[in-house]
């Protein structure tokens, strides 16, 4: 239990660095070409929010112990709108 704390607050922490320090990060990594052309002109930083803000959920998940359960949740959604329903 409180490597999970642990854990989910490093991630947490993680987490909002690359969301409050983007553009450092973004200097430091380079622009993504992909993230550009889907997102427009900043699409970079959007897609480093966007991942930051997913770090932080699923930190947040892990340190609570809903991450198996969020999974199966997501996983059963993707499976239920390719395959469609059992």
């Amino acid at each position: 239990m409180f490597t999970q704390i642990l854990y989910g607050l490093i991630g947490i922490t993680i987490g909002f660095l690359i969301v409050w320090k983007t553009r450092t990060l973004i200097n430091w990594a380079g622009q993504v070409g992909w993230a550009e052309k889907l997102f427009g002109p900043t699409g970079t930083f959007t897609l480093s929010r966007i991942i930051g803000v997913l770090i932080i959920i699923i930190s947040f998940l892990y340190m609570l112990g809903y991450v198996d359960k969020f999974l199966d949740i997501v996983g059963q959604a993707l499976r239920n709108f390719f395959w469609g329903r059992p």
